[in-house]
């Protein structure tokens, strides 16, 4: 039976959900709205299970569908979470949203799931129906910057199965991603999950060049913000993928079959 990886038309979010033989994998969980012809993340799941759940950062469209997993009694085996640790007055993540995202998840571990906090370097490299998945960031150090923001800490993860390869880059800052180009090997990666909706922010031009992927999706949804997704960031994902740019709100859900 062939893997399938879906990413979501999810609205101004990001859920991509991974079916890995008998396993699934849920990257982000943004709830999304029906009513608006978005995806519904319960019905795309193949079973009221999720071996992983992984939570690149601490940000309402990203997180804010665990309540419908907890509501539909969906059993959560792993959550890893971003690792940042919020600043009094932090700007970057407002105070009420970092305790809705630290409620939900704490629901999910009192329900039996195993939290995890990785950053690059401490271990965690995980095999799920043998894909690998291995954190690229944030630096272990992150929470010793004072200057430091959400988006710099938000998880950079690999997933790799033979020669499929996926990068997955949250709302990863300019900051992060200059980061992960020093330290990894970039080159081969067949999908790219582009960093924040397509904004200018995370459409680090250094970073779009040493991956070079076969595609880049792009989750997002326009007149949310304004400039996201923005002009210049997806004129880079053009002139920079191999085949094909695709944009959740003009080319809907992108289901990849493996194997």
């Amino acid at each position: 039976m062939a893997d399938k990886y879906k990413f979501l038309n999810i609205g101004f979010g990001d859920c991509t959900i991974m079916e890995i033989g008998s396993k699934v994998v849920m990257i982000d969980c943004h709830e999304g709205n029906v009513l608006e012809g978005q995806e519904d993340i319960i019905s795309n799941l193949p079973r009221d299970k999720i071996d992983v759940l992984i939570l690149t950062h601490q940000h309402y469209d990203h997180f804010d569908g665990i309540q419908t997993l907890l509501d539909c009694s969906i059993e959560v085996s792993e959550v890893w979470i971003c690792p940042y640790s919020r600043r009094y007055g932090d700007n970057s993540v407002e105070y009420d949203e970092w305790q809705k995202h630290n409620t939900l998840v704490s629901k999910l571990v009192e329900n039996g799931a195993k939290l995890y906090k990785p950053t690059r370097g401490t271990g965690i490299y995980d095999k799920v129906g043998g894909v690998t998945f291995q954190i690229l960031g944030p630096p272990k150090n992150i929470n010793t910057y004072e200057t430091r923001e959400l988006h710099d800490a938000s998880l950079v993860l690999a997933a790799k199965k033979g020669s499929m390869t996926i990068l997955f880059t949250g709302d990863a800052s300019d900051w992060a991603l200059d980061q992960v180009i020093d330290f990894y090997d970039l080159s081969k990666y067949h999908i790219l999950h582009a960093s924040h909706h397509g904004s200018i922010n995370g459409a680090n031009l250094d970073f779009i060049k040493t991956v070079s992927p076969n595609y880049t999706i792009v989750s997002t949804k326009s007149g949310v913000h304004e400039n996201v997704p923005h002009a210049t960031a997806m004129k880079r994902y053009r002139d920079n993928t191999k085949k094909a740019v695709r944009r959740t709100d003009v080319d809907g859900t992108r289901v990849f079959n493996v194997g």
